[in-house]
């Protein structure tokens, strides 16, 4: 999934078009009458295609469609990152798989430091569950 967005249609539900391999450009992939429940839906969509696919087009697309605060805060943390180093991300992606399904993000710079764990249900988590009860299943520099 790529050039993903969230529409509003004629008769006032919400879709998601995205540019798929199998579809298409910019076809619908899910429709609700909840503009929150579209966000979910490409969130555990992510999750699931990440785990499979292990690329890192998909943490992009979790890191971009995460809410505005945990957004603000990845935002701060890579400005803060740049300030000591030039370079305006992370040095070190890694990435946690939960029990329960739920994907663990740690981003750490020089530092600065961000963390979001998304639940599988398409949710962001306020808090993860402990590390060393997760399976570490990706590792990037520079993301």
């Amino acid at each position: 999934m790529r050039n993903i967005i969230v529409e509003k249609t004629s008769n006032n539900t919400y879709v998601v078009k995205a540019d798929t391999e199998r579809f298409g450009k910019q076809e619908i992939m899910f429709e609700s009458y909840c503009k929150v429940e579209c966000v979910r839906y490409i969130i555990r969509t992510a999750v699931k295609l990440y785990v499979v696919t292990k690329q890192e087009c998909y943490l992009a697309v979790l890191l971009r469609w995460m809410d505005e605060r945990k957004r603000n805060q990845y935002d701060e943390n890579r400005g803060r990152n740049s300030f000591f180093t030039s370079h305006y991300g992370f040095s070190m992606t890694y990435v946690f798989m939960a029990e329960d399904g739920g994907l663990y993000i740690k981003c750490r710079g020089c530092r600065s430091s961000f963390s979001v764990f998304f639940n599988a249900d398409g949710t962001t988590a306020k808090r993860a569950p402990k590390v060393k009860n997760m399976r570490r299943i990706g590792f990037s520099y520079n993301f």
